[in-house]
Parts: structure tokens; sequence; C-alpha cells
């Protein structure tokens, strides 16, 4: 279900108190509703506590009854306990297969009530359904007044008027504390400046995690944890529902795009790492067999020019083993006249 149409459904089953679909039984145009948990609860008293063949036809009728809204354009609402009884023996008189239609109808509308529940918590942080609560100033939706309907606030609450109404008022006692805690830390801020920054500093900051999560809900509908693939790349943890989730993936070992990537490319850099270290060992083995000992070990210093004229005098030879003074041997005088005209070749200091 997208997001679109799940924003409709709630709305008619907010502020109507049902979500509707057209039938017409013979000569008979209807409009059936969803029946809410308050309804369902009659339907069970007026079937009866006997379980046996005919309770499934008296739950059925009772059923199809209280799912009528309007018959040929009466709203069977008003006067209702009387209506009720009229319809269900009607229904007790109508053909198999007008039954079944209608069963069916009712199924999709009831199943699409249901499928739109995810989208409760993201469509009340809407700026429109924030608007009709205010507007509701306390009252509840499915108030005649305000649903325009004769009898719908005989039907009592639905489960997403229930759970519309639970948010919005959670939503605001937390806007009127963070109010009362604003008008402290500012009061506080008098006597203790920097202490006072420091929690409204962390205060704005939990408030602004809020507002964010609610933007986001409003934005896309719900928060979909079981959208991750493997095949995709990290989920989004901008929620505490998407950081739980990709905790619980990350503790379970399940990986991602993100994570083989990582882990490949990891992968291909200390093989890489291993097979320069193995070239190196290979090098260093050629040139000992080779007999050139060039090695670097000990103490550093620039050459002197005897020991560059030793070093570059021979180059037909494969063994360059000079043995030079070490930094305790050599005077301060030879390395100031050799630094700036040898360079930095390093060799093995003489011991």
């Amino acid at each position: 279900m997208k997001k679109t149409e799940a924003y409709q459904i709630l709305s008619d089953l907010i502020f109507k108190g049902f979500i509707t679909v057209a039938a017409t039984i013979g000569n008979k145009h209807m409009i059936l509703k969803t029946v809410n948990d308050r309804e369902f609860d009659m339907i069970k008293f007026r079937s009866g506590t006997d379980k046996g063949p005919e309770y499934i036809t008296r739950f059925n009728t009772f059923f199809l009854a209280y799912s009528v809204f309007m018959v040929d354009g009466y709203n069977m609402l008003q006067d209702r306990e009387e209506n009720i009884r009229t319809l269900q023996e009607f229904f007790c008189k109508v053909p198999i297969k007008f039954y079944e239609k209608i069963i069916s109808e009712t199924s999709i509308i009831r199943d699409k009530s249901y499928d739109s529940l995810k989208f409760l918590e993201g469509y009340t942080y809407t700026d429109s359904a924030r608007w009709k609560w205010k507007a509701l100033n306390g009252a509840f939706p499915n108030s005649t007044v305000f649903t325009g309907i004769p009898g719908s606030s005989d039907l009592g609450i639905n489960a997403h008027q229930e759970n519309w109404v639970h948010i919005n008022r959670m939503v605001d006692d937390f806007d009127s504390n963070s109010r009362e805690f604003e008008t402290a830390v500012l009061i506080a801020s008098a006597s203790n400046p920097k202490g006072a920054k420091q929690i409204r500093s962390r205060h704005d900051s939990n408030t602004q995690n809020v507002e964010d999560r609610r933007k986001k809900l409003a934005h896309e509908g719900y928060i979909d944890v079981d959208t991750w693939s493997p095949e995709g790349w990290a989920a989004p943890v901008d929620t505490a529902e998407e950081l739980v989730a990709e905790l619980e993936r990350q503790i379970s070992g399940v990986k991602d795009k993100h994570d083989v990537f990582m882990e490949n490319y990891l992968k291909s850099m200390n093989d890489q790492a291993e097979a320069q270290s193995r070239q190196a060992e290979e090098r260093l083995k050629k040139m000992s067999e080779e007999g050139n000992q060039a090695l670097i070990t000990g103490s550093q210093r620039a050459l002197t020019t005897k020991e560059a004229k030793a070093l570059f005098s021979s180059p037909s030879e494969k063994s360059h083993v000079i043995s030079v003074l070490s930094d305790e041997q050599s005077t301060v005088e030879g390395k100031e006249k050799y630094m700036s005209k040898i360079g930095s070749k390093v060799l093995t200091g003489k011991k």
C-alpha cells in the first residue's frame, strides 16, 4: 500500500469512523462499511453462546447487518437498534451468491484498514492531522458534530481513532514538558549560566532528534525495518527502530552489500601487502645469493670522499660492503666538511 492511499484511508477511519465500499444486492443499492471492535463485540453477543450449526449463520448475518451504512440513500446508522434487526432478517433471506459477494466486499475494506494501521503514527505527525486534532479540542473524532454523519457517535471509537488520540496526547505532553523545561533552564541560567547552557544544549539535541523522527515518519509513512536486503547498501539508522534493527543484524552476523564490499576491499589490501612482502623477501634472497651485501644496519651518517670513491670506483663488482666510522668515531670537522658535498647515502657504521 502506498503512503498516499494509506493516508486517505486513515483520514476516513479517523474522521468518519470507517471506510466504505458500494455493493448492489438485487434491486438494493448499498454502501457497506468496516466494523470496529465495539461493534464486533456486539455481534458476538447477539449471535449467542450456542456454538451449534446455526451459530455461524447468526454471526454472519449480524456481521453484515452491522456492516451496512446506507440502503438506497437511507442512513442505517440512525435508529440503529431497529434497523439492525431488520437488516439481519433481510440477510437471512439473501441468496447465497449475494451473501458471498457482500462478505468478499467487506473483507477487502477490512484488509485495507488493517494494512493502513502501520502508517498511523506517520499520519498523526502530518500538519493536516495535527490541525484537526487541535480543532477537536479534546473531543473524540467520531463525534457527529465533527463527522457530519448522524449516528456516527453511537458506533464507538475504532482502533485507529483510539491510537490516534493516544499519540496526539503524547505529542502534546512532550511539547508541554519541553516548554516548561526551557522555562526552568532560563530561570536557572541567572545563577549558573555555564551549567544551564550545557543542560539546554542536551535538551535541544534530544528535542531535535524527536522532531527529525516525526518529520521522517510523516514524509515516509512508517519506518520499514524489513526492507533491508543483502543486495543493498547499508540501511539508514536515523531512528531508534532502524538502529536497533541494524544492531540485531550485525550481532547475528548478517552482511549487506556495504559489509561485503568493505570485507573484499580489506582482503584485497591485505593480499596486496602480503604479495609486496613476499616480493621484498625474494629480492633480498636473490641479492644474498648473488653476493650483494649492501644492506642497512646500525647508525646512519653521510659518506666521506674516500668512502664515496670506494663505493663507486668498482661498478663491476657486485659486493659493496664498506666499513665507515660511526658517529662517535667521526670528528665534527669531518662531518661539516663533507656533509654538504656527499649527500645522504646510508651504509653500515663500523663498530
